[in-house]
């Protein structure tokens, strides 16, 4: 089903659109070699003092929102909503932190795109995400970084920890599926396939694991599987069904996010509860005890509080003190605070919704498996992993080429511009 707002075309791009996207590129592109060993060489780190142009990137995309607000939204409810989400992010942008600030910039960037073109921002995540795995993977390969080797072969190839690299890879095949709107050719479920193998094998990211087989799962039942219903979609309690499942995957993000502060809360390591039988319930253990100790070091407040981690990144040598908030909506809580947790967790519940309201079965099958990677892994508010929350508001533009803005807000902005 096609976007009733769905771009027309124009032969040149937006002067505003492409400071938007430059932005986006460059605020990703930073934020992912910060994940890779790169960091490590002396010859890269003129790239580190082009830190200061995430300041420039931060202010042109809040140039760039305010513009819409005031001359290209239409509606007055979208003017004030969007406006109230900006002021009631602000603060986190204003703390003496750049993680904090990079996730003010996500938020910002979040809320811009929504007069833009989905496909171009994909494009943006997928190949810059593709070109640094490649040259990280070449990189340990020719030994100008080092492949990092933990416990049992689990290797890094180049980045910081195998856990990020196979949480990259899932992202960047979540970008894929989202390009493809579900659609995904024969040579697209070889990829997904070779990337669930090279991470039982080589990687072995456990949760990455679960997540890598939910995206394949995923994407054939809606392909394949739901195509299969069409002929008693008319009837009333095949839509009673189909709704009551959709409204539960729509909520389930809150639940997850619900679930992950009390399990963390009232944590205990009784066997009975937590067997380590098999390896992923030993992760969750560990992430459960990590929120927990959360709770009695940190206080929760609006805006986040300066939260000391230490894991394994960087290097094998085990750390003199671990303490990582590995589940992203516990990260998000007490690193950034009550308000981004109710953003980026409200992000996804609108994307869901937005999914059952213009049919988009893919989308809200991603939507689930993002939220579920979310309840282990911490990197639903990081610029360089999660491109599927910018699906929340951009426009989808199924049509190659043409106009990076809606036809009816293109109008407008040229008229109010």
């Amino acid at each position: 089903m096609e976007n009733k707002t769905l771009i027309s075309r124009s032969k040149e791009h937006h002067l505003w659109d492409w400071a938007f996207y430059i932005s986006y590129f460059y605020a990703f592109n930073l934020a992912f070699f910060k994940t890779t060993l790169y960091s490590e060489l002396d010859i890269f780190d003129y790239y580190y003092e082009l830190r200061w142009l995430m300041f420039i990137a931060t202010g042109v995309i809040l140039l760039v929102l305010i513009r819409d607000i005031l001359f290209v939204y239409e509606d007055r409810k979208t003017q004030i909503i969007s406006l109230i989400l900006l002021l009631i992010a602000l603060p986190g942008g204003w703390r003496d932190d750049t993680s904090s600030r990079t996730v003010f910039l996500f938020i910002a960037i979040i809320l811009a795109s929504r007069t833009r073109s989905l496909r171009t921002i994909l494009k943006v995540a997928l190949y810059s995400g593709t070109f640094w795995l490649f040259i990280s993977f070449i990189g340990s390969k020719i030994g100008w970084i080092e492949d990092l080797v933990y416990g049992g072969g689990r290797h890094s190839f180049g980045i910081i920890y195998c856990t990020d690299l196979a949480c990259h890879i899932f992202f960047v095949l979540v970008t894929l599926c989202l390009l493809r709107e579900g659609k995904l050719k024969i040579y697209d479920y070889a990829i997904l396939i070779f990337a669930n193998i090279a991470n039982l094998l080589w990687i072995r990211g456990k949760v990455c694991a679960v997540c890598l087989l939910l995206l394949l799962l995923g994407m054939l039942w809606n392909q394949f599987v739901i195509p299969l219903f069409s002929g008693i979609s008319g009837k009333k309690y095949y839509q009673v069904t189909r709704n009551a499942i959709c409204v539960f995957l729509i909520t389930l993000p809150v639940l997850l996010a619900l679930m992950s502060i009390l399990l963390s809360y009232f944590y205990t390591d009784d066997p009975g509860i937590f067997y380590n039988k098999y390896p992923i319930m030993h992760t969750l253990q560990l992430r459960y005890e990590m929120g927990c100790e959360a709770f009695d070091l940190y206080e929760v407040k609006n805006y986040g509080v300066g939260v000391w981690e230490q894991g394994y990144g960087s290097s094998t040598t085990p750390p003199d003190s671990y303490f990582v908030l590995d589940i992203s909506y516990m990260k998000i809580l007490f690193s950034f605070g009550r308000v981004p947790l109710l953003i980026f967790t409200g992000l996804l519940v609108y994307t869901g919704i937005r999914a059952f309201r213009e049919k988009r079965s893919y989308l809200l099958i991603l939507m689930v498996i993002v939220a579920i990677d979310a309840a282990v892994e911490h990197h639903l508010s990081d610029i360089s992993y999660d491109s599927l929350i910018l699906a929340s508001l951009a426009v989808f533009d199924t049509e190659k080429g043409g106009s990076l803005l809606p036809s009816k807000l293109s109008d407008t902005a040229k008229s109010k511009s």
